[in-house]
């Protein structure tokens, strides 16, 4: 079993990952983050279930003028070969200016040997 010391190192990596994808507009890898059935919910959006909505979800958000993300988990729980985190998010534009804030909540589900984001929920603090 992951201890929750391993799953939080292990969700920081991808979640760095994430934003270093974000950054570079590899929307195509970044969407591969997500399990084959996961499900992206948005705020003031519709539900993504593909990885092509994903993936056109996080291209729309670049295009909004988002240019990076950070992303700070606040606790994470572990239960067998699914984690539940829970945190907060900083949207930044091309010039460091904060757009938003979020919380977010994300299952992750172990795939394999991999852990890819399952549901992936968010809201703004606006």
């Amino acid at each position: 079993m992951t201890t929750k010391k391993t799953a939080l190192a292990i969700v920081e990596e991808s979640n760095k990952k994430l934003s270093q994808l974000f950054k570079a507009k590899d929307f195509e890898a970044l969407s591969k983050c997500y399990s084959k059935d996961a499900l992206l919910m948005p705020p003031n959006s519709k539900s993504c279930t593909t990885k092509t909505s994903i993936k056109k979800w996080w291209e729309n958000a670049s295009a909004s003028g988002v240019t990076s993300i950070t992303l700070k988990t606040k606790n994470i729980d572990v239960q067998n070969s699914t984690f539940i985190e829970h945190g907060g998010a900083i949207l930044r534009d091309e010039k460091g200016k904060t757009l938003d804030l979020l919380k977010y909540v994300v299952i992750w589900k172990k795939i394999g040997s991999k852990w890819k984001m399952h549901i992936d929920i968010f809201n703004s603090n606006k």
